[in-house]
């Protein structure tokens, strides 16, 4: 099992990151955002690294700390926006990429939850100094369920909010039989305190996605837990998704049955870290399709 290393990226916004290099150079980077209430720690969990997963497969991998996270009274009050965040993230990636990228095809953005909500963003900047191949996105959606609609209206701005482990459970995880023990065990110390701003600004973001979705022109990869206690989930609501991508090469989205919110810390996690792995070397061939190939 690979252990990972922890580092610094960026400049002006220095992230904390931790990542798993490979002797292999044919494969993309993986860099991973985590959603709100976590760190990077979300893709190095005990019993359920994506980081380890990727490493075993011949893939490196960064995940990166948000910025902002974990949040405190002063820092929550200078959040960044969903779109301020993507440009300190993508200047992070820039940094990452120069130490880790030397003759590999590209980067793959793997984005779960909030962090998937800034990772479209990203795909869809036009400024990009490192070169992206694929985006794989989770734990968003496109209606965000009423439940999880009056939480977020409820919170105040500018604040730092605990996620306790036992509270957010019946959002962030399926039913028992869904889970994977050990891997839920691990993922239990990981929640850190996170800036309200970043819930606060969910409903917009769903609001403003057609838009944003339209500037994404890499392959995108879209899952949405059957359980996930934070958006309308159906086979509907997943194609509606999908369809926003309309400049996207192709678009691979799909209704995880027999997961939650979380999809990594399920019995199912080690088999979507496959997908999302598969998924990065067809990322890879399609940039290697000749520009006058149109098949």
């Amino acid at each position: 099992m690979s252990v990972s290393k922890k580092g610094r990226f960026g400049q002006g916004m220095p992230l904390d990151g931790r990542w798993t290099t490979t002797e292999r150079k044919n494969t993309p980077l993986l860099v991973g955002l985590h959603g709100g209430g976590y760190d990077s720690r979300y893709f190095d969990a005990p019993g359920s690294s994506l980081l380890s997963r990727a490493a075993a497969a011949g893939f490196p991998a960064l995940a990166l700390t948000r910025p902002g996270h974990p949040a405190d009274e002063e820092s929550a009050r200078r959040q960044p926006s969903f779109a301020e965040a993507a440009a300190i993230i993508a200047e992070a990636i820039a940094d990452a990429w120069q130490q880790f990228g030397d003759g590999r095809p590209g980067v793959v953005l793997l984005g779960h939850s909030i962090g998937g909500a800034i990772a479209v963003h990203i795909a869809a900047a036009r400024t990009l100094t490192w070169p992206l191949l694929g985006l794989t996105v989770s734990g968003v959606g496109d209606v965000i369920s009423p439940r999880a609609m009056e939480q977020f209206t409820r919170l105040p701005p500018g604040t730092a909010v605990d996620f306790p482990f036992e509270a957010t459970r019946p959002v962030l995880y399926g039913p028992d039989w869904t889970l994977d023990n050990p891997a839920l065990a691990g993922a239990a110390d990981l929640p850190v305190t996170t800036p309200s701003d970043d819930m606060l600004e969910m409903p917009e973001w769903a609001e403003n996605l057609p838009r944003i979705a339209r500037a994404v022109e890499v392959p995108v990869q879209y899952g949405l837990a059957e359980f996930d206690g934070f958006w309308s989930v159906s086979e509907e609501r997943v194609g509606a998704f999908g369809r926003l991508f309309s400049r996207a090469p192709f678009v691979d989205a799909s209704l995880w049955r027999g997961a939650g919110h979380n999809i990594e810390h399920h019995r199912l996690g080690d088999a979507y870290v496959r997908a999302a792995l598969v998924f990065a070397e067809r990322c890879v061939m399609e940039r290697r399709r000749p520009a006058t190939d149109s098949a």
